[in-house]
């Protein structure tokens, strides 16, 4: 089983970007409203952040069957 690092790469809220500087922004404004009642902004008004970068608000990505976690 494999340890993950807290930082935005292993990060579930992380959504790549091809218009930040980084190539990827911090979705956590958009992924911690119910799926029901997203609205997708404009991406620039989404953090640009790298993929080394961490922060309190990080989550793991939830298990699926393609993960290792199953096998």
């Amino acid at each position: 089983m494999t340890t993950q690092k807290s930082v935005c790469q292993t990060c579930a809220f992380l959504m790549a970007s091809e218009s930040s500087e980084t190539q990827f922004r911090c979705g956590v404004d958009y992924y911690r409203q119910p799926a029901a009642q997203r609205h997708a902004q404009k991406m620039s008004s989404y953090r640009p952040v790298q993929p080394s970068d961490g922060c309190d608000q990080w989550k793991e990505h939830a298990p699926s069957v393609l993960s290792e976690k199953f096998i």
